[in-house]
């Protein structure tokens, strides 16, 4: 049992991360863009997407925050992450909320869908702690400062 919560929207299924999902979520960082983006080294695989979702795994269960696996709720693939970010880093200045999309998925508005989502989960857990804040950090993140915005397509 996973204290990741399952989030249905009219398109998109935002779920816990399971095993089967490694391949498909290495493949996505593997993407020019999505390094680009993320600012990710040439050489990313298996080995940090594995990382990568075994960490988000854990802060939801430490921290009750976490990304999920983004799945097109039509065919059912796997579309990318969303969610919250809270490492346990001294320099790290609160929750970042953010995503990654596979670059085939582009221009369907699924950032939209998503970021409603976060925000109203935001919302919720900002009732909960004193110290969440937001930042943004790259291109398709959400912006910090009161109001949350788009940033990129």
């Amino acid at each position: 049992m996973s204290a990741c919560p399952v989030v249905e929207t009219e398109r998109l299924i935002l779920r816990p991360f399971v095993e089967g999902d490694v391949d498909t979520y290495a493949e996505m960082l593997q993407t020019p863009e999505v390094r680009a983006s993320l600012h990710l080294p040439d050489d990313v695989g298996r080995e940090q997407a594995w990382n990568g979702i075994a960490s988000w795994l854990g802060q939801w269960e430490l921290r009750g925050t976490g990304q999920w696996a983004v799945v097109e709720r039509s065919t059912g693939e796997f579309a990318g992450r969303a969610g919250m970010h809270w490492p346990e880093r001294a320099d790290w200045p609160g929750i970042e909320i953010g995503w990654a999309f596979h670059p085939r998925t582009w221009g369907k508005g699924y950032k939209n869908g998503v970021r409603l989502e976060l925000c109203a989960f935001r919302r919720v857990f900002r009732r909960q702690t004193r110290e969440v804040r937001s930042r943004a950090t790259a291109p398709g993140r959400l912006a910090a400062g009161g109001d949350v915005q788009v940033i990129g397509d």
